[in-house]
């Protein structure tokens, strides 16, 4: 205390301290809310690649993030190796996450998540409102050549592909119309990647469907151009018998333990047919409605044929007996949707009805069972789109060949793996491609799968695959 303006003559005892009490209650700052710009983030990156990260931003519409503290944390996932925040000049943060090592966590889809406390004391006894702010986090890690799986290719134009584990052979129909092999089946050395034989099965001829018999002993060819079902001694490679389908001819498949028998779906009104040698069992199958495909397959045995009828009106499961006789209806369940789209197949395995487009059916509850998810990296909440697959029961596998292609490459047809029981994928890997291909994808081997790959108009090719990957 002073007795003048400038303080030069100060009372006596003085200067004197005061004590101040300064408790701050509350949120000191109640209108501050953190977000996400994205709370979502996908990481891929190749097994035989180094770890890759990803990065999300937080704001703020009061305080900056540089002005309180932003505590990242790691999920129990197989997905992150670490998040750190780096706060921005412009009044901002980036978080950035790290994946594992790709080749340690193995190929495959792996989830985790990332969760931010953002608080106004390092005690973090005064959160922001609105927190914590959580992240989830898609970790693709795909197969690589080399790494997990040898690859070979063929540069053929084929139609079909089918095994023949008895022989060690791939059998393919070949009519192409880029100046390759037409009008011919192939005979495959997989192990070799290489065409041993082409077979010509006559001027004027355009092969499509093949199924062999499973002796291993038959091959069954439609010739869509003169609507018959070409028999080929798989021993002599000799054409046996030309069988003319009435109404034209879709798709061949072989009886179950009948080396001579083979079923086929006719056009008209779409009609099934079962055929000894050259003839005709006397009742066939039909829905009697006009444009609607109809896909089928065998059941456990041949007693049994499972067939969908594709109508948008009203699709329908068809249970068929079959005798000497032919083809029987002896159950059929409307309002079976197994999805639209690239749908023109279905198999029977292990008890269960799988569909090209990832739904499966149950014909003993007669009820669809859940899907197979397919990967769609560009929004992982949604599906692909499957255009081949395949099914090992012995392996409990399913193997789906999808438009998806990679978060940092398109172009490319994504094969995926899945176990059947739990319907999870088990692994991924890329392939190049200018537009996803249709076609037949097969097993091979105790480990290999092929696929027809490449630019169909440019650069065809079957794919060879085989390793441990497949299954994963």
């Amino acid at each position: 205390m002073c007795t003048d303006s400038q303080c030069t003559k100060p009372v006596a005892g003085s200067p004197q301290s005061i004590a101040v009490n300064y408790t701050v209650t509350g949120n000191p700052i109640p209108i501050t809310q953190f977000s996400l710009l994205g709370g979502s983030l996908v990481l891929e990156a190749p097994t035989s690649g180094s770890v890759t990260a990803g990065t999300v931003m937080i704001s703020s519409n009061g305080l900056p993030p540089y002005g309180a503290y932003v505590l990242p944390s790691i999920g129990s996932g197989s997905a992150v190796a670490t998040a750190t925040v780096q706060s921005n000049l412009d009044g901002t943060a980036t978080l950035t996450i790290t994946g594992k090592p790709p080749g340690t966590v193995g190929s495959g889809i792996y989830t985790d998540n990332v969760q931010l406390q953002i608080c106004f004391d390092s005690a973090c006894t005064k959160p922001a409102s609105l927190t914590p702010l959580n992240v989830t986090v898609l970790y693709v890690v795909d197969a690589s050549p080399g790494v997990d799986f040898t690859q070979a290719s063929i540069a053929v134009e084929v139609s079909d592909m089918a095994w023949n584990a008895t022989r060690g052979r791939i059998y393919a129909t070949a009519n192409s119309d880029t100046g390759g092999i037409s009008q011919s089946m192939l005979v495959i050395n997989p192990t070799t990647a290489s065409i041993e034989q082409t077979i010509s099965l006559g001027q004027g001829t355009d092969p499509t469907s093949i199924v062999l018999s499973d002796d291993g002993n038959y091959a069954y060819i439609v010739d869509s151009i003169s609507n018959q079902v070409l028999q080929v001694d798989l021993g002599t490679l000799i054409v046996t018998e030309r069988v003319q389908i009435s109404n034209g001819v879709e798709q061949v498949k072989a009886v179950p333990g009948a080396p001579t028998s083979f079923a086929v779906q006719s056009y008209t009104n779409p009609t099934l047919l079962i055929y000894d040698g050259t003839t005709q069992r006397p009742q066939g199958f039909s829905t009697g409605a006009l444009g609607s495909n109809l896909l089928y397959t065998f059941g456990a045995d041949a007693s049994t044929v499972y067939a969908y009828g594709v109508a948008v009106a009203s699709q329908t499961m068809y249970q068929l007996a079959v005798s000497n006789s032919g083809l029987a209806l002896t159950q059929q369940t409307a309002n079976i949707a197994l999805n639209q789209g690239n749908f023109n197949d279905i198999l029977y395995a292990g008890g269960l009805i799988y569909a090209l487009t990832g739904s499966v059916y149950d014909p003993s509850t007669q009820s669809v069972k859940s899907p197979f998810n397919m990967l769609r990296t560009s929004s992982y909440a949604g599906n692909s789109q499957s255009y081949s697959f395949a099914v090992d029961a012995p392996l409990n596998r399913a193997y789906f060949m999808t438009d998806d292609s990679s978060i940092t490459t398109s172009g490319q047809m994504t094969l995926e793996g899945f176990n059947l029981t739990t319907r999870a994928p088990t692994w991924l890997a890329r392939f190049p491609s200018s537009n996803p291909l249709g076609g037949r994808m097969i097993r091979w081997g105790s480990n290999g799968i092929a696929f027809v790959g490449g630019n169909f108009a440019a650069s065809p090719n079957i794919t060879l695959i085989s390793g441990s990957v497949v299954s994963r």
